[in-house]
């Protein structure tokens, strides 16, 4: 077959660049050479075909690879998820898919396989709605330069209540790093990875899945949303205040509690980028990084 691919080029996972240079050519070998996922096969099915390609072998051995390649590359359902569980939830991704989730009779094994195949929407390539209500979708969307601009005002006032030296500031503000990674690495894991582990030892509700859904299983359905990569930074705040502030400023002396602080506030905000830079920041070959 050939595909129309040239909207999703740039959302492509491993950089644009890897498919412009296979533009006009039969991919069969190297897209089995880079071990793609299921969600990668998948997602075939949702690319505009524009052609076929004719094998030019007098043998019917390059016709018979070529049906083989096909079955391979083109499945049903949406692209990622599986024909039988597509059938099955029959979601509209072009509504708010919060209230979707939440009115759907899931069990937690169904629900577990659901988030954990990654998907795509391409034909046209569009980013996922959470919300029906405007308000509460705008405020879901974040661009990752936010991360580091919500926070300048509550880092401000953090720094403006150092009364140590600096070398105490800077020994205390690395333990606020390591603290971060911590508790980000336990958070992570252990909570935000609920399948796994609490989501089967609690009742099972619609508002237990959409909860889930909410706070991180929208992240492993859909990775490379790219509004949805970064906390937003309303419930972020919140976040910091409950969990971080009013422990650190009541366990703590205050000329401690602000610099540790810093270093928590400095790891979150290390964190969400780099976590958004490895989804979308495309390295070219010959740079450090790639």
């Amino acid at each position: 077959m050939v595909y129309l691919v040239g909207d999703y080029m740039a959302g492509h996972p491993g950089g644009g660049d890897l498919i412009e240079k296979l533009l006009g050519k039969r991919i069969d070998e190297d897209f089995e050479d880079a071990e793609h996922t299921k969600s990668a096969r998948k997602i075939f099915k949702d690319f505009t075909v524009v052609g076929k390609v004719r094998s030019d072998q007098k043998s019917a051995e390059p016709e018979k690879k070529l049906a083989v390649s096909e079955k391979k590359l083109a499945f049903d359902g949406m692209g990622g998820l599986d024909t039988n569980m597509s059938e099955k939830l029959n979601f509209d991704y072009d509504k708010g898919i919060i209230y979707q989730i939440y009115a759907h009779n899931w069990t937690l094994e169904e629900y577990a396989a659901y988030i954990n195949e990654p998907k795509h929407l391409v034909n046209p390539v569009r980013d996922l709605k959470m919300f029906d209500n405007p308000i509460l979708e705008y405020g879901s969307r974040t661009p990752w330069w936010i991360v580091p601009i919500a926070y300048l005002p509550v880092e401000y006032f953090f720094i403006s209540q150092f009364t140590l030296p600096l070398i105490s500031n800077l020994m205390w503000i690395a333990a606020g790093l390591l603290f971060w990674t911590f508790a980000e690495y336990m958070l992570h894991r252990f909570f935000f990875h609920g399948e796994d582990y609490w989501m089967r030892y609690v009742p099972q509700s619609n508002f237990l899945f959409a909860f889930h859904y909410t706070i991180h299983g929208i992240h492993h359905c859909f990775p490379m949303d790219r509004y949805r990569l970064v906390f937003p930074p309303v419930p972020g705040h919140i976040t910091l205040y409950i969990f971080f502030y009013l422990p650190m400023t009541t366990a703590l002396p205050l000329e401690i509690a602000f610099p540790v602080l810093i270093g928590n506030l400095i790891g979150y905000q290390m964190y969400d980028l780099l976590h958004y830079a490895f989804h979308h920041f495309n390295a070219k070959d010959g740079t450090f990084i790639k």
